[in-house]
């Protein structure tokens, strides 16, 4: 089944920080799925909260600071 990607569906707590779902990390990053679990494995990729049974989020200025840490090409 595919994740509704909708602007109604975005998570803030409390109207914070944006919190991003696998599939709104893979967008941002140009990965698979299987590479952002390899990335976190490896430890070279922010791991994600749990913010319910079976349900992850990554806070979105982890993966931006983690974008920018990348060396420049």
């Amino acid at each position: 089944m595919a994740e509704r990607a909708h602007a109604t569906d975005e998570v803030r707590p409390g109207g914070g920080e944006r919190l991003l779902r696998l599939r709104e990390v893979q967008q941002k990053l140009g990965i698979s799925r299987g590479a952002v679990y390899d990335r976190m494995a490896n430890g070279t990729l922010p791991r994600p909260l749990q913010v319910g049974p079976g349900t992850v989020r990554w806070r979105e200025s982890e993966i931006d600071a983690w974008i920018e840490s990348l060396p420049r090409a």
